[in-house]
């Protein structure tokens, strides 16, 4: 017998205070993917800047709900097989931070490039992406220094799926703090559009990809393949992270498909609090690495909540990056030690995944809670377990391992860990499936296919419970 495990999810908004820093870039994200027309490119990107350096990047939940476009400081620019200005960058403000000082929001330029031609013919490689100057002042590497954002994209139709490469995706929040003393792990969510392998690397001076901060930040390292970076904060201060996001078409190759810049920051403070995270976020929050479909034309209602410690202790703000056309309410406390803010969203593009992080900020100490992301699948259905689909049905034989379970839609494949649980007739968790595996769980349209390897006991009872946003 199946049960399924369901969950709804809700979003917060919440302050920190933090001194106020000069200059006034917080960093940016550019992706791309081809347009309808030859050698055209859709160029999307994440902006952030200091929301109080100038008006034009001012935003509140009245300019993020009325979706006009601010900014409008620099532009993306031609570097390699092509020249000139493609497009200013504009965007819409979709995240805020007062006590941060920061605005962020998404912005769209499509442009055709014109390539050069050589000896051996036109190239379809380009690079482009977005310079200037200053960083923050209070760098500890590259202070008040300049950046520089690269992009590399080809428009060749690839031979193996038959059709022109798109970059990868990324999403990270402009600022990062970190507690002194501490170890910690921070994940840069990634995507790809293609299902290709996705890596992270450190941008480098010599490929001309991170403009001041190239040897930033100290003490850092990452997993290349699960774009984690591991630091640890032994000095406060400011410290640009630049990292280049790069696909390949499978494991074994060695050459990247395209790349693409991400780049933010971290601020490590001085605190006395433990290193373990107090601040946590509990049902009915949406779990980290959830995948959620949300039909167009209809509104995904969720609920964000965090708890503390104990209820001497308060949260101040839930800091939140975002898709377009998502609303975000106000905090607000629902019990001694639980805060919670809720969030509606409803797809406004044509973007298939969407990605929505969020960690909560404790008042007094103003440490963050871990962060959570989940994927939001615009104009596409959540499928649903099937009554009495599973096989084998009924009765089983306990030295069954093969197991199929049917639904109302096609599946995708979670792109993070997450799991199909067998529990026993106690509730005690005897196996735990990955459905993020290939190895270990089979998809065939609407038909999921896994296995097993706990052995069962006759006339026992025992059932599966399917993660929130498994597929």
């Amino acid at each position: 017998m199946l049960k399924q495990w369901c969950k709804i999810p809700v979003i917060l908004t919440i302050l920190v205070l933090i001194p106020v820093q000069a200059s006034h870039f917080r960093g940016a994200i550019i992706t791309w993917k081809p347009g309808t027309l030859q050698n055209e490119v859709i160029i999307e990107y994440r902006i952030s800047w200091r929301m109080t350096y100038s008006s034009k990047f001012t935003c509140d939940d009245d300019i993020i709900q009325q979706g006009n476009k601010i900014g409008g400081e620099g532009s993306i620019e031609c570097f390699q097989n092509c020249q000139g200005f493609l497009g200013q960058l504009y965007y819409k403000c979709t995240d805020y931070s007062v006590n941060e000082d920061w605005s962020s929001g998404r912005g769209r330029i499509i442009a055709t490039l014109n390539p050069y031609y050589s000896y051996y013919g036109y190239s379809k490689s380009f690079e482009f992406g977005f310079s200037g100057q200053a960083w923050i002042d209070k760098l500890v590497v590259g202070s008040s220094g300049s950046w520089m954002l690269r992009a590399r994209a080809n428009l060749k139709t690839r031979s193996d799926i038959g059709r022109i490469n798109s970059s990868p995706t990324a999403e990270i929040s402009p600022i990062v703090r970190l507690q002194r003393g501490c170890n910690h792990s921070i994940i840069i969510p990634v995507s790809d559009p293609d299902n290709d392998i996705v890596k992270c690397r450190w941008a480098k001076n010599s490929k001309t990809e991170c403009g001041s901060v190239c040897e930033s930040p100290p003490n850092a390292s990452m997993n290349f393949d699960t774009c984690t970076i591991t630091y640890e904060a032994k000095q406060t201060g400011w410290f640009a992270v630049p990292i280049q996001v790069e696909d390949f078409a499978d494991v074994n190759s060695t050459t990247p498909l395209s790349s693409i810049p991400v780049q933010f920051l971290f601020n490590v403070y001085n605190g006395s609090s433990s290193c373990e995270k107090t601040t946590m976020f509990v049902d009915p929050t949406p779990p980290n690495s959830a995948c959620i479909g949300v039909p167009f034309n209809k509104v995904l209602r969720v609920a964000i909540v965090a708890r503390v410690v104990n209820a001497n202790r308060s949260i101040s703000e839930i800091k939140t990056i975002s898709p377009l056309g998502m609303t975000k309410g106000h905090l607000y406390n629902v019990s001694s030690t639980d805060w919670r803010m809720n969030v509606s969203w409803s797809p406004t593009n044509r973007d298939v995944r969407n990605t929505f992080c969020f960690s909560a900020v404790e008042s007094s100490t103003r440490t963050e809670s871990d962060k959570r992301c989940v994927t939001l699948l615009a104009g596409i259905s959540p499928p649903s377990l099937l009554k009495d689909s599973q096989m084998p049905p009924g009765k089983v034989n306990p030295y069954n391992t093969k197991w199929t379970i049917s639904t109302d839609g096609n599946v995708l494949r979670a792109s993070r860990p997450s799991f199909i649980r067998l529990y026993n007739n106690t509730g005690y968790q005897l196996e735990q499936i990955d459905a993020s595996d290939t190895n270990k769980l089979k998809i065939n349209g609407k038909t999921v296919s896994f296995t097993t390897s706990a052995t069962l006991e006759e006339k026992q009872y025992y059932y599966f419970l399917f993660d929130f946003g498994k597929f």
